[in-house]
């Protein structure tokens, strides 16, 4: 508060502008003018904001009578016709705010029985900083652009270099250059004003550095308005506006979308479903870019209804920070119940399964991630992104979940002519219905089979040389939530014999759904006629295809019963760990009559004993009978049956054969009453 004191006292009048407001130029009749120095308490000039001066009368050398004290005039003002201003007395006082720039202040009484008259000028300049521009950098040559809405008469201008130059104001906008010789350092512009040939009111100097610019570091992202918003936080100069620059995560166009400002700026008209990085940009004083030590992404909630009591809450893992958070909080609430807040044992987690939710009950969730403090200026600041609460409701719909269930597609086990494709999980009240889909192709058009209650569709009586048989399900649960029809689940499908291998197609399954690192076992099992059970042959493994001559061979009955038998281990219901046993369709294969005759013998000794005799094998030939024939066709032996051997001798000459080739057929009948017929040669060595 300053106090204008009105003293009396008699000074020269001191002009302070040439030309003093009329009513103190030409003085009125019958009034004295006295020096302006009697209105003690006023200084001229005041540097600063709008001040309050608190008028007070002083009376030390003198009585001043009816004293009127006139406040802003100018050579408009007629005393003569003026109201009356501020009356004062000896004792009391008033106050007057002045406002920025020249004030005139008139005061008119009685002394000594004489009319008076002073008047004084009080100036309130203000300080404030000017604004300036660099409009060019070019080598050493730099121009000053200095914007001013004050109009101060001068700007003093400290180069950095050692040069300091006042420069006379041209009104609301001043140019300026300089020509450095070396590299510079600060340039401070100040502003004043010239009274009485000095320089009064020196302003705050305005500080341009070209090379250094402001440390800014995103500290949060925030999430508002259903994602539509964000806010952003930041440590930095909190006098500077920052531009906000956005971009679509991963497009690499950055575009200004925002100013910040003492810590903190927001974006609005985003799209909730769309990813977004953002930072921090400033220019120095040469309109050179510089950006925040740290980009900042956004997390984006999707959620999934998988049944009319869960939902999957699921959210990307930004691509700034590209460390992994330290934390991940998942907040819930509703309508009508209180929020609450989940810290998640993965800090890398980015789905949440939420169960034992209501039917038609709208839930809002919000996904925190915090990540370990970074340095910034010797300082950790702790860096957090935060979306919106994002709603979701458990409704009648159709969703794009497929069901997460294991199943199983297999022939029964105890009988062959039985095809079960059972859903993992019981209905237990909460599942309206099972849709089931089959095709004989695993990625052909799938036709619907049956719609029911149960987990498990069955078919009786299908041709058993059926192989290949896929099924995908769909569940529709009591709150009407219709899931997206399941990947394909396939039987094994068993093809027939070629060259004594077995071969058969994989079990599949969506791979999502295996246990991890549980590999296939393949079982090859035939029917024991004996026993009235299957029995092993041999594990395969993961291999698709085996050679089963080896146990051809030890088979007398030529028709044998064969399957694959599939060991997985798969989580099925209560069950983490299930060891499921899967069969594949089963075929039922007669071997043909396999014949095999010797092409070299020696009937006079000189060979191997096995050799003395032609003899020839055979396996699954029911009857049966071979004969030998010269190279002229002449008959030489005729067999009674496929055990007979023969000794070289021509049956009817009685005598041994000679030396050469002779040519045998063999007759055989199989155990399907199939004619059979093998010829060939054999050569008689002696």
């Amino acid at each position: 508060m300053f106090k204008i004191v009105f003293v009396v006292l008699f000074f020269s009048y001191n002009l302070i502008y040439a030309q003093p407001p009329k009513p103190c130029r030409d003085l009125l009749p019958g009034y004295s003018y006295i020096p302006e120095t009697v209105l003690g308490g006023i200084d001229k000039i005041n540097c600063g904001a709008t001040l309050t001066g608190e008028v007070k009368l002083l009376d030390n050398l003198g009585q001043i009578d009816q004293a009127d004290v006139f406040f802003g005039i100018d050579d408009t003002f007629d005393l003569n016709s003026a109201t009356s201003g501020v009356a004062l007395s000896h004792t009391n006082s008033t106050s007057f705010s002045f406002p920025q720039g020249l004030t005139w202040v008139l005061m008119k009484g009685k002394m000594a029985g004489n009319s008076v008259i002073t008047c004084k000028s009080y100036e309130l300049l203000p300080i404030n900083q000017p604004v300036v521009k660099t409009d060019l950098c070019a080598g050493n040559l730099i121009s000053l652009d200095i914007k001013d809405d004050y109009i101060r008469d001068k700007f003093r201008i400290d180069w950095g270099d050692g040069s300091v130059e006042d420069v006379t104001s041209g009104g609301t906008s001043t140019i300026s250059n300089h020509t450095y010789s070396s590299f510079y350092g600060n340039i401070k512009v100040q502003a004043f004003y010239e009274r009485e040939d000095s320089g009064v009111c020196m302003s705050d100097a305005f500080v341009i550095n070209r090379d250094v610019a402001e440390p800014m570091f995103l500290s949060a992202l925030e999430g508002l308005n259903d994602a539509t918003e964000v806010r952003i936080k930041y440590v930095g100069n909190p006098v500077i506006k920052y531009n906000i620059e956005g971009q679509e995560e991963g497009s690499n166009s950055w575009q200004n979308v925002s100013v910040a400002e003492a810590g903190e700026g927001q974006v609005i008209g985003l799209n909730a479903q769309q990813k977004y990085c953002f930072r921090l940009k400033t220019e120095n004083s040469c309109g050179e870019s510089f950006y925040s030590q740290n980009t900042l992404c956004t997390i984006v909630i999707d959620r999934e209804v998988l049944t009319s009591s869960s939902l999957r809450i699921h959210w990307n893992k930004p691509s700034f920070p590209s460390e992994d958070p330290s934390q991940i909080r998942l907040q819930k609430k509703n309508t009508s119940g209180t929020p609450e807040d989940q810290v998640l044992g993965s800090a890398t987690a980015t789905e949440f399964i939420d169960q034992g939710l209501v039917c038609g009950q709208k839930y809002f969730y919000q996904v925190e991630a915090s990540y370990p403090p970074v340095a910034f200026q010797g300082n950790p600041i702790s860096v957090m992104i935060r979306t919106s609460y994002i709603g979701k409701e458990i409704s009648e719909a159709k969703i794009n979940a497929k069901p997460p269930y294991m199943a199983m597609a297999s022939f029964d086990g105890l009988d062959d002519t039985k095809l079960n494709f059972t859903v993992g999980i019981d209905n237990g009240g909460l599942i309206d219905t099972f849709t089931y889909y089959k095709s004989h192709v695993f990625d052909g058009t799938y036709q619907e089979v049956l719609k029911t209650k149960a987990n498990v569709y069955s078919e009786t009586g299908g041709s058993i040389d059926s192989k290949n048989h896929c099924f995908k399900y769909q569940i529709k649960d009591i709150c009407g939530v219709l899931t997206a029809p399941s990947d394909p689940f396939c039987t094994v499908g068993l093809n027939g014999l070629k060259k004594d291998s077995l071969n058969w197609t994989p079990f599949i399954a969506p791979s999502d759904i295996f246990l991890p690192n549980s590999q296939p076992l393949y079982n090859i099992e035939y029917f024991n006629e004996a026993t009235g059970t299957y029995e092993l042959i041999n594990s395969v493994f993961s291999d698709t295809t085996f050679y089963i001559g080896d146990f051809i061979d030890n088979l007398t009955d030529p028709t044998v019963k064969l399957r694959v038998l599939l060991n997985q281990n798969f989580p099925l219901g209560p069950f983490n760990n299930f060891a499921g046993n899967l069969y594949s369709n089963s075929i039922l294969h007669t071997f043909s009559p396999r014949i095999f005759a010797p092409s070299v013998f020696t009937p006079n000794g000189s060979g191997p004993t096995e050799t003395e005799n032609f003899k020839v094998f055979s396996k699954f030939v029911k009857s049966g009978n071979y004969k030998i024939l010269d190279r002229f066709g002449n008959l030489l032996f005729v067999s009674k049956d496929m055990l007979d051997t023969w000794d070289g001798y021509d049956q009817k000459a009685g005598s041994p054969v000679s030396v050469g080739t002779y040519f045998y057929i063999i007759n055989a009948i199989s155990y399907d009453d199939k004619s059979v017929n093998v010829k060939g040669s054999i050569s008689v060595l002696k």
